[in-house]
């Protein structure tokens, strides 16, 4: 199979073995152990190892008690590193479909598994150190483009009145914010809101102010 995989990975086209799961900790089965197949070992939800790791094995997953469909209808439990499998796969697609879609660029089989290991959960396994999967660092690490947000002014004719000392500020984003704040003066006020939405109404005393918003 070694040649059949060099030209996969040559015609950028990733492949995913399980490491098999006899218990051992030196060998892994065939094709997860042949070069440039990223291997992949198995976890319970604790992180604790089950099935064939070793040093060669390229990432870990959640391979214990695993429901998927069944032949037939219906669903399944199932455990073994063949469960773990799908999960590096379809890490591998999402991280491949991001970069593609924010940045136009399409990333090599190596690449993709050397982000997964970069912001994957360190676990150490007989001297061994592994990367389980964390498809959510995965991509935030790939999103360096800053939110778009934009700030909206209540109208004064329909809010507040030429005596009012209130600053009524609403911003909208066009992705999620975990959070907003909004800066007058050098002090810092958190916004009301969540999502895409935020707002804040700051009383203020006569005078001049500088303000801005981070999302």
């Amino acid at each position: 199979l070694t040649s059949s995989i060099a030209n996969a990975i040559k015609n950028n086209i990733s492949v995913i073995a399980a490491t098999g799961n006899a218990g051992s900790t030196t060998g892994i089965s065939s094709p997860g152990c042949i070069e440039n197949v990223t291997s992949v070992g198995g976890v319970d939800k604790s992180d604790s190892f089950s099935y064939n790791r070793n040093s060669i094995t390229d990432l870990v997953a959640p391979g214990i008690s695993i429901t998927s469909l069944n032949d037939g209808g219906g669903t399944t439990d199932l455990s073994g590193t063949s469960m773990a499998t799908p999960h590096v796969a379809g890490a591998f697609a999402l991280v491949r479909q991001f970069k593609r879609i924010v940045d136009g660029i399409i990333l090599l089989p190596n690449e993709i598994q050397n982000k997964l290991n970069e912001t994957g959960v360190e676990l150490t396994d007989n001297g061994v150190v592994y990367s389980r999967i964390n498809v959510f660092d995965a991509i935030s690490s790939l999103d360096v483009i800053k939110p778009e947000i934009n700030i909206t002014f209540t109208d004064p004719l329909n809010e507040s009145s030429s005596g009012n000392k209130s600053l009524f500020v609403n911003i909208s984003s066009d992705e999620t914010l975990e959070s907003a704040v909004l800066e007058i003066n050098g002090s810092n006020f958190t916004m009301s809101g969540g999502g895409l939405k935020f707002y804040l109404n700051k009383s203020l005393t006569n005078g001049t102010y500088n303000y801005r918003v981070y999302g």
